[in-house]
């Protein structure tokens, strides 16, 4: 049996995907290269993102509360530059 999932009530949330671990130039990204390339980190986030918003359903990312408290600080968050 295939599941059939309807985009009006179909999303994807991505957690935590913050630039400084997947964006070439991060500052954490020299930390992470070697597994996030390995595992095609990035590649597959941007391929189940793009599959997702091409099928209609929506797509956002989130930070955990309390992962960074400086965060609290900022007005607006810029959208991971990756995908």
């Amino acid at each position: 049996m295939t599941a059939v999932y309807h985009p009006a009530s179909t999303g994807l949330l991505l957690i935590d995907p913050y630039n400084d671990f997947l964006a070439e130039g991060g500052k954490l990204w020299p930390a992470v290269e070697k597994v996030a390339v390995a595992t095609n980190t990035v590649e597959n986030m941007k391929a189940v993102t793009a599959a997702a918003r091409a099928a209609g359903a929506r797509s956002s990312t989130a930070s955990s509360p309390g992962a960074m408290p400086w965060r609290r600080r900022l007005r607006r968050r810029s959208p991971p530059t990756f995908l």
